[in-house]
């Protein structure tokens, strides 16, 4: 019994930091970033597939859309994020290579920042050929 809870305490953390490891590798091999705009209500997945991260805010609220620095270091030096200012304060895309994160910001920025009917028809006059 003593060798039993003995063993268990001291594997915790090593497990621990291994199944962290295990989903950071799994993010960064396969992840993704979707962004899911809705009448009340935009959602921001990160992760690979059901281990994602969700983040919610509503799109009437939307205020600013920023790339700014984010809170997460690489290599000692601090990464950049999409950061949107709703109801809430929501950062993602720390990730992203920098052409990918600018691309997203600057077409959530045009959907967030023009009433949906409007931004809909303008998609699909352009994927029309109109």
């Amino acid at each position: 019994m003593g060798m039993t809870l003995f063993l268990s305490v001291f594997l915790t953390p090593f497990v621990t930091i291994g199944a962290i490891l295990v989903g950071v590798v799994l993010t960064t091999g396969f992840g993704s970033v979707q962004a899911v705009i809705r009448d009340e209500l935009v959602l921001i997945r990160t992760g690979v597939g059901r281990l994602a991260w969700t983040k919610r805010f509503d799109p009437r609220e939307y205020r600013q859309l920023t790339i700014t620095t984010g809170s997460w270091q690489k290599n000692n030096q601090s990464s950049e994020v999409i950061e949107i200012i709703a109801d809430e304060t929501v950062q993602f895309g720390s990730a992203l290579p920098r052409e990918r994160r600018e691309w997203l910001a600057a077409v959530l920025k045009e959907m967030l920042s023009k009433p949906r009917e409007k931004w809909r028809k303008e998609l699909f006059a352009h994927l029309s050929g109109i």
